[in-house]
């Protein structure tokens, strides 16, 4: 489980994948509730922010295929960084 702090409150997730999507799915139904005040976009794009600042590798905010928000790992911003 991580908190990531998003607009002034800590938010918990639990953190799953499967290829190049990672999914954070929130850990209580306060965090739910708190999140779905933003739209599922604007969430995952801020979840990307947070993965790029860990991780040093871009993701792209994509709608989730089932529950909690979804990032994608940007395999050609990879490639690039390879060449």
């Amino acid at each position: 489980m991580v908190k990531i702090k998003i607009k002034n409150r800590d938010v918990s997730f639990r953190i799953t994948g499967r290829g190049n999507i990672i999914q954070f799915l929130p850990s209580s139904s306060e965090d739910l509730d708190f999140l779905d005040r933003f739209d599922e976009l604007s969430v995952s794009k801020f979840l990307s922010a947070y993965a790029l600042k860990k991780t040093k590798l871009k993701f792209e905010p994509i709608s989730s295929p089932a529950a909690g928000y979804s990032i994608e790992i940007d395999t050609d911003y990879i490639k690039k960084k390879l060449k």
